[in-house]
């Protein structure tokens, strides 16, 4: 794939154009279906997936068969960052809002790329620990509507579109609450215009009004976190 589409993602930009180069010789661009599971909680980590649009869900598995949302990945970032760090296992990843990304087989990153790629990750790592450090923090005290307007304005930050396309149920398991709770919360921001809905569609029509709504926390998350390239 050609070098310029990987400048579309946060930690890739930050490489030294000759490994930016490298890197997009031996990655494939792969499509992101919203529901697919990329990773599972407790695997050896094959594959880093840097997406280029989209959001993937990094999740906590729970006993009841859940999983719970504890951080996302967009064009900042890159899923499998615990790998690359030689950390705990990676969390599980799902793919949550329709994209693309750069998939990458770490059994095929030379000695030298890894080098420069971990130096790149480390600078998005030290945001992601703040993200995981008050999404915990949110999820304990923040009430639905306010988790909610977070999400949704993180997702589309992430996803580089304001049309999420995605289920209430999905969102509800993310959230960790009743898919009842997060359809009255929809509900009320498309009353008061902040949103439109459509089947398995939200479109954010007022990011200022939504943000209103939103706790500290989507502020905190979004200064400590990489951008997106422009």
């Amino acid at each position: 794939m050609q070098s310029s589409e990987a400048l579309r993602n946060g930690v890739l930009a930050r490489l030294p154009d000759v490994a930016r180069d490298e890197l997009a010789s031996i990655g494939a661009r792969v499509v992101l279906k919203p529901g697919e599971t990329l990773h599972t909680f407790g695997q050896v980590t094959s594959r880093l997936r840097f997406p280029l649009a989209g959001v993937i869900s990094l999740t906590i598995p729970t006993s009841e068969g859940h999983n719970v949302e504890v951080a996302l990945v967009g064009c900042e970032g890159v899923q499998g960052v615990n790998s690359m760090l030689g950390a705990a296992p990676d969390l599980e990843a799902i793919s949550q809002v329709a994209g693309d990304a750069i998939e990458v087989a770490i059994e095929r990153i030379p000695p030298e790329l890894m080098v420069a790629l971990r130096r790149s990750v480390e600078q998005y790592a030290a945001g992601l620990l703040i993200e995981l450090a008050q999404t915990a923090a949110c999820n304990r005290v923040h009430n639905v509507e306010e988790r909610t307007a977070r999400w949704l304005l993180h997702a589309a930050d992430r996803a580089r579109t304001s049309e999420l396309r995605l289920t209430h149920e999905f969102m509800a398991m993310m959230l960790g609450v009743r898919r009842a709770s997060v359809t009255v919360v929809v509900g009320g921001f498309q009353t008061a215009g902040l949103i439109k809905t459509e089947r398995r569609l939200i479109s954010i029509a007022d990011r200022e009004g939504l943000g209103e709504y939103t706790c500290e926390c989507y502020g905190v998350i979004r200064d400590a976190t990489s951008r997106c390239p422009d």
